[in-house]
């Protein structure tokens, strides 16, 4: 995956769940600028961090899902680029 796609998607994903989230829609929409990429970009390593620590906690405890997860990368590893 190209480096700068690392940081581009939880940009995206930051800034699209604080524009449908009630709680920071209206600080979002008032936000320009460096303002906005800021805080985009807190809400994206927020969501990055829960979405690991989630990951981390279904592999400790399901077997299973850390089976189907390597299976899953196997599968996708030959389109890497």
């Amino acid at each position: 995956m190209e480096f700068a796609a690392v940081f581009v998607l939880p940009l995206i994903g930051g800034y699209l769940f604080a524009m449908i989230w009630r709680y920071t829609r209206r600080s979002i929409r008032r936000a320009d600028g460096h303002h906005l990429y800021f805080r985009a970009a807190l809400i994206g390593a927020g969501l990055f961090g829960l979405a690991l620590l989630i990951r981390l906690e279904l592999g400790a405890h399901w077997p299973s899902y850390a089976r189907n997860e390597s299976e899953l990368i196997a599968y996708i590893s030959p389109l890497e680029l």
